[in-house]
């Protein structure tokens, strides 16, 4: 096992992450509660990219645009959490990146939650908002990506369209 696994095997083990999920359904419930207090959908005000807020099935979705137009090509990024902890503020760096690094546009929709919401209506969301990206790039021109179960999203994208 190289070093860098070797490291990220032991600050997992040492977060206490996985004992998480062994709490009783309240307790576990409080402190999904207490990771989510401070996350959830945010227009960065900085000047580094074009931000955009679209609305989509009721839930917000941030766009990042190099330009103030769309672009040919679009990347639909989905934040991981195991679909219960929101996405944070730092993420607006990442989708710069990708966007800037991929030249295309990205979007980053905040799906809801399976803490308030059936994992139904998360990917009646991603669909949806799928479906808008094609109408406006075209098919063939939108990718999607995720990690963790942001993941779990984006193959369900994939499935559904095959």
């Amino acid at each position: 096992m190289s070093f860098g696994a070797s490291l990220l095997r032991t600050v997992y083990r040492l977060s206490g992450v996985k004992k998480a999920f062994a709490l009783p359904e309240d307790r576990l419930l409080k402190a999904i509660e207490k990771a989510n207090r401070g996350r959830g959908f945010f227009l960065p005000s900085d000047h580094k990219a074009y931000y955009e807020k679209k609305m989509i099935g009721g839930f917000p979705c941030l766009v990042v645009r190099a330009e103030e137009k769309p672009v040919k090509r679009a990347v639909l990024f989905f934040f991981g959490g195991g679909m219960v902890i929101g996405p944070d503020k730092g993420d607006a760096a990442v989708l710069r990146r990708l966007c800037f690094g991929a030249g295309c546009d990205v979007w980053f929709p905040i799906y809801p939650l399976c803490t308030e919401y059936c994992i139904t209506e998360s990917y009646d969301m991603a669909f949806e908002c799928y479906r808008q990206m094609v109408a406006l790039y075209g098919g063939g021109n939108v990718s999607t990506c995720g990690f963790s179960s942001g993941g779990a999203l984006a193959l369900g994208i994939a499935a559904h369209n095959s």
